[in-house]
């Protein structure tokens, strides 16, 4: 599967301007922690994850704001720091 990033971003842009559509500008995360699933067995479906990891949204927020700011460079691992957010956004925020 080719994915293109400009698609992913227009995309991104659609969700977005739906939530904002719907009057949400904000939101309080009312969960922190998380299970997730190390990555060398989450795209692996053959075998059952021996291990979980323990992930903290707020923590992953307090990265995403430090890129943000400009206190730390961007790095593509940022991406899961988002998705973890994204993710609880697509769950709990239902329209």
């Amino acid at each position: 599967m080719k994915v293109k990033l400009d698609d992913l971003e227009a995309t991104t842009n659609i969700l977005f301007q739906h939530l904002r559509d719907l009057g949400v500008t904000e939101f309080e995360i009312s969960d922190d922690y998380y299970w997730d699933v190390p990555a060398d067995a989450l795209y692996d479906p053959l075998k059952d994850p021996s291990t979980l990891d323990l992930g903290q949204l707020s923590h992953d927020h307090e990265r995403l704001l430090a890129i943000q700011a400009g206190k730390n460079e961007p790095i593509s691992y940022g991406f899961v720091w988002l998705s973890a957010i994204l993710r609880w956004v697509g769950q709990r925020i239902v329209h």
